[in-house]
């Protein structure tokens, strides 16, 4: 069951967190090229990557919607469980960078320009939130890594082809 695997690895990471077992995590919640069934999710019986490759067919689109839907709805349980567990007077969310990121930002066409990217948390407070950053088309994504990289408390001024942070 997918829903409760993906829980459980919610679980996991919060309790690794909590421990103080680690400090990052690296999580594939879902592969793009999956033959996975959606089929639980009304309209999308079939799998994500067959979806993504809509051709422009409307009930494809809306199926491939769904998905993407479903995903966000499961990443924030992730978030509400870290916001849930305390951490000295802030919590594990407060103290968190937490990124769900797209390797396509349009499967139809295997476009990996202008990624839809979330970043959650405010890193012990020096990351505002409540923003939503457009950037320019084809802006390095290696600048938020970048940024990640300086909050992170790490003394540099590039990563790969970014020599600016976005944040």
């Amino acid at each position: 069951d997918y829903a409760t695997h993906l829980g459980l690895m919610f679980d996991l990471i919060t309790l690794a967190f909590t421990m103080d077992a680690t400090r990052i995590v690296t999580f594939l919640m879902a592969n793009e090229v999956s033959g996975r069934d959606f089929g639980f999710l009304e309209g999308c019986r079939g799998g994500f990557h067959e979806f993504s490759h809509h051709e422009n067919n409307a009930d494809k689109q809306a199926a491939y919607q769904r998905i993407n839907q479903w995903h966000y709805e499961q990443f924030a349980t992730l978030l509400t469980r870290l916001a849930a567990t305390k951490e000295g007077d802030r919590s594990l969310l407060d103290q968190s960078m937490v990124v769900l990121a797209s390797a396509m930002s349009d499967g139809n066409q295997h476009s990996p320009h202008d990624l839809p990217i979330v970043l959650a948390g405010s890193a012990g407070g020096s990351l505002p939130q409540g923003r939503l950053i457009a950037s320019k088309p084809d802006t390095p994504l290696c600048r938020l890594w970048l940024s990640m990289l300086q909050r992170f408390g790490v003394e540099t001024t590039q990563f790969a082809d970014a020599r600016k942070p976005l944040l």
